[in-house]
């Protein structure tokens, strides 16, 4: 399966080389970006908030390696955080695992001293310990 995955992986990489190669001239083109989280809008009139952001030209293919990190980044990070919960159930149920195996521990040593008196109480039962006179 291991070998699978980088077999997967080399053959990723090398079509997105060959894209890159063959859309060079397009992907060369700028593009110019904006971004304005808190526009005012006022008779056809947009105010630039402090928080704006513009570009005059960003190369198109900054911005798809830029997105393909971005994304790489947060499944990473999310696969991470996963990981971690996982690694935190299996200690509680490791945890719980031994609880219950020095619980059945216990209950075998009390059954097994209950087995004791038992016999001890019925060989005392069977034996003639005091015959009643004649």
């Amino acid at each position: 399966m291991r070998l699978i995955k980088i077999i997967l992986l080399i053959l990723f990489f090398i079509c997105s080389i060959v894209f890159f190669i063959q859309n060079t001239a397009t992907l060369t083109q700028p593009l110019p970006l904006r971004f304005d989280p808190l526009p005012s809008f006022t008779e056809e009139v947009v105010t630039p908030s402090p928080l704006a952001w513009s570009s005059d030209g960003v190369p198109l293919y900054l911005v798809v390696l830029i997105t393909f990190a971005c994304g790489v980044f947060f499944s990473s990070f999310f696969f991470v955080l996963e990981r971690v919960r996982n690694s935190l159930a299996l200690i509680g149920k490791k945890r719980q695992i031994r609880s219950l195996e020095r619980e059945r521990d216990r209950l075998k040593a009390d059954l097994v001293r209950a087995e004791e008196r038992l016999k001890t109480a019925e060989a005392k039962a069977e034996s003639p310990a005091a015959e009643p006179p004649a």
